[in-house]
């Protein structure tokens, strides 16, 4: 995967739950999608690399770093993309903060290199 910027990933849609850079038949999570597993622990979700879980949720994922709109790449904490903006300049994310054994809804610049993961259409 790569990390994108959100207008980038959104194919410079702002519409919520669209398929930006999915392939056909799925689409960029929502912040309601998110919300749904910030429900559960981090131990829920079945992280690769330097988490594991007990993937209860059925939601696997590999860790990466991110871009600040800084240029800088940063390992902590680890965010998605939402396709949900927060303001003109935000949008929403998924975080999963591994110290603190936090799953929430974040909130980022556009600017900001993050990966996505991608829904299946229902």
């Amino acid at each position: 995967g790569g990390l994108y910027q959100w207008f980038e990933a959104m194919q410079y849609t702002t519409v919520e739950g669209s398929q930006g850079i999915c392939p056909a038949g799925w689409h960029i999570p929502t912040a309601e999608d998110f919300m749904e597993l910030s429900q559960y622990s981090r131990d829920d979700l079945l992280v690769s690399g330097q988490l594991t879980g007990n993937n209860s949720t059925g939601f696997t994922l590999l860790l990466s770093c991110f871009r600040g709109g800084d240029g800088v790449f940063y390992d902590y904490p680890f965010n998605l993309w939402s396709s949900t903006e927060s303001s003109d300049l935000n949008a929403n994310t998924l975080y999963i903060d591994a110290e603190n054994n936090q799953v929430g809804i974040g909130s980022y610049s556009k600017e900001m290199g993050l990966p996505i993961r991608c829904i299946k259409d229902e």
